[in-house]
């Protein structure tokens, strides 16, 4: 019944079946995996996980979306354990290498279009892989100025996804001091006053806390 299954184009097959099977065999549904195995769960780690070790096995993290549908399509069939096999095991060491291989500076596709997709899905386990986001973003605003829009582009989509204070750390060190500096470049001058400095400043003044935001102005 399983052969023909292409998991990541067909989320749905056999679902129903699966369905009717954990009603009829499941004796306990939070049973884990260091006991005798329930007999439902037995069943979906030796039919159904092996279609999705090929289906992660030939997985591009960069286009997601079929097989976010698939793991949210089965979730409710699958205890604690296999849940977490699959987070942990098998799409967090893919999500990994994809983030150490992504380059702030020349990849043209946006990181957080890609992996925060896959937030509702994972969850914290996507924490593993924030402070390596930061690290490289924070490496390559080495050499930003404040003119440059596109840092805060970048930065804003991490805007509530990144702790609070992860996220108050990264622009106290990589964005503040920058900012500070651009105001001493504000010449003041009544007779033609140039404002550019200024306004870059006030730019992220809806990302960087006030209190953080007043020690710059």
């Amino acid at each position: 019944m399983m052969k023909p299954w292409q998991p990541p184009s067909n989320p749905n097959f056999a679902i129903d079946y699966f369905i009717t099977w954990k009603e009829l065999l499941e004796e306990n549904p939070n049973a884990g995996c260091h006991q005798e195995l329930d007999p439902f769960h037995h069943m979906l780690w030796t039919i159904w996980m092996p279609y999705i070790r090929q289906a992660v096995h030939s997985w591009n993290p960069r286009a997601s979306s079929q097989l976010i549908k698939l793991i949210e399509t089965w979730l409710p069939l699958l205890p604690l354990w296999i849940i977490n096999n699959v987070l942990y095991t098998l799409l967090l060491p893919k999500l990994k290498i994809e983030v150490e291989n992504w380059s702030p500076t020349s990849d043209t596709v946006p990181i957080h279009s890609w992996l925060q997709p896959w937030i509702p899905v994972m969850g914290d386990a996507l924490q593993d892989v924030f402070p390596t986001i930061r690290q490289k973003l924070g490496n390559a605003l080495t050499e930003w100025h404040p003119s440059d829009p596109s840092a805060k582009l970048i930065i804003q989509p991490w805007l509530g996804v990144w702790t609070t204070p992860s996220m108050d750390t990264f622009l106290l060190k990589c964005i503040v001091p920058k900012l500070a500096q651009s105001l001493t470049e504000l010449v003041i001058n009544p007779n033609h006053q140039v404002l550019d400095p200024f306004n870059w400043v006030m730019s992220w003044s809806d990302m960087i806390s006030p209190v953080h935001f007043s020690s710059i102005v």
